[in-house]
């Protein structure tokens, strides 16, 4: 038997339907419009700066390690300005997606409310994805942020701290002589007369850090409050003694900065160049690979490929750094094609002492000749110098160590990284010694030497790095 509803009460029915229905409709045009308005304009107040407490648009980082750039261009250019945030990062968004301006990138951007510029999405032969998730919510007013403990963990000086949200921070090393080039903002590589390292926590509302012995690195430290946040400047022990960093937030969502230390080397005869490595690790990354060739030219009707010569230069070097006692850790050991995202992930898992890229030049001109190299951070500069002197001297001419270029492998803050242009394969000299194994050996003992030099003199074995 079916129940029967009268005339009036279906009218009653169907109407408060339409008034659920209309109310609904009428709610997600609210939150749209509001969420619309929380998005583009961040709900400010009369200053400009961002009210918190209100339902915006809110990003999280979902790469281990996000680039940050500078929010007043659209290219592809990292700045030595700014430093990458760790996965779990939280901030508001600022504005629409911004598409890369660089040709034939396919990147788009957002800028986060603390100012930064972070890669939203990408689509290369390394990487296709997302880096951020995006969600409607709200962040906590206050960020509470204090040290829970100093330690030492191999071959490192660890700083964790409790944090009430994962707020955006930036660090950089002062004072230093910073400069803008073609949209890439850089420094002076002949500068490393930095003194302190400087940690700027974003929304930090309440800091406590208290702590007598701040390890191997720093001497003393200070703190004090800044427009967006807290200023912490960690004082170095030795002025320039700088040597990279890793930061992440660990499984219990403290935020861990692992500082790495000078090695410990000595001094040993019975060794090649005087001196025992053991301990030390150092990361060799042959240039290109598999269906990269890298540079490619014909000599004498037979054609030589980069990624070729790259591996075997990297094969003497590995041998005589194992022969030294160093643990070397290599991106390929085959013709085997790394993108460039998973060289840069190794470097952040091995998180190693010294980093060499190894790579050949080309040139339009055959006049183009010389040794050439890259890096990217202020700390890389001492190891980029010695790398000049040494293989400048055998190729007659020394193109010197450059920051103006953004390469991506040298982008890295867990140790010194240089990018090394061993002679232009155009050059039909320097092809015949690239091809020439006694040529390649030579090479090879001058960059062993080179970083045995760069070593030798941060180490803290050197006297002038000993802690009172």
């Amino acid at each position: 038997m079916f129940l029967r509803v009268p005339v009036d009460g279906k009218k009653r029915f169907f109407r408060g339907y339409f008034v659920f229905f209309t109310a609904v409709i009428l709610a997600v045009v609210v939150a749209v419009t509001a969420g619309q308005f929380a998005l583009y304009n961040l709900i400010n107040n009369d200053d400009g700066r961002l009210i918190f407490g209100k339902y915006a648009a809110v990003a999280e980082i979902l790469t281990d390690e996000a680039e940050v750039y500078s929010p007043d261009t659209s290219n592809d250019k990292s700045s030595a300005f700014y430093s990458p945030l760790p996965k779990g990062t939280l901030d508001y968004i600022a504005g629409r997606e911004i598409r890369s301006g660089e040709q034939d990138s396919d990147k788009r951007y957002r800028i986060l409310a603390s100012g930064k510029r972070v890669v939203s999405f990408e689509n290369t032969s390394g990487y296709c994805g997302k880096y951020l998730k995006i969600r409607y919510g709200r962040l906590p007013e206050n960020n509470i942020i204090s040290l829970c403990g100093i330690t030492r963990s191999d071959r490192h000086t660890v700083f964790a701290f409790n944090t009430a949200w994962k707020a955006p921070f930036s660090v950089r090393l002062c004072p230093g002589e910073y400069f803008g080039q073609e949209g890439f903002e850089g420094y002076s590589p002949e500068n490393t007369a930095y003194k302190y390292l400087e940690i700027a926590f974003d929304y930090c509302t309440e800091f406590d850090f208290t702590a007598d012995d701040l390890g191997v690195l720093f001497s003393e430290y200070s703190y004090e409050k800044s427009d967006d946040g807290i200023l912490l400047r960690l004082y170095l022990k030795k002025q320039g003694g700088f040597y990279g960093y890793d930061v992440r937030y660990d499984v219990l969502g403290r935020l861990v900065f692992s500082f790495l230390e000078p090695p410990n080397i000595t001094r040993d005869q019975s060794y090649s160049y005087g001196y025992s490595l053991d301990g030390t690790v150092i990361l060799l990354d042959p240039g290109h690979g598999g269906e990269k060739k890298g540079a490619t030219v014909n000599s004498g009707g037979v054609t030589y490929n980069e990624k070729d010569i790259n591996l075997r230069l990297a094969g003497e070097i590995e041998k005589r750094l194992c022969n030294m006692g160093a643990k070397v850790v290599m991106t390929r050991k085959s013709d085997a094609d790394v993108s460039l995202y998973s060289r840069r992930e190794i470097t952040r898992n091995v998180m190693p002492d010294v980093f060499l890229s190894l790579h050949r030049n080309y040139s339009e001109y055959d006049t183009a000749s010389g040794y050439e190299n890259y890096l990217f951070t202020p700390w890389s500069v001492g190891l980029g110098n010695s790398l000049s002197e040494y293989c400048g001297e055998l190729f007659g001419i020394s193109r010197g160590t450059r920051s103006n270029k953004a390469m991506y492998v040298t982008r890295t803050t867990q140790c010194p990284a240089v990018l090394c242009e061993d002679g232009f394969m155009t050059d039909s000299s320097e092809l015949y010694s690239m091809l020439d194994d006694e040529k390649t050996a030579e090479l090879a003992d001058r960059c062993c030497k080179a970083v045995v030099e760069y070593l030798s003199g941060v180490s803290c074995e050197n006297p002038r790095n000993s802690v009172s």
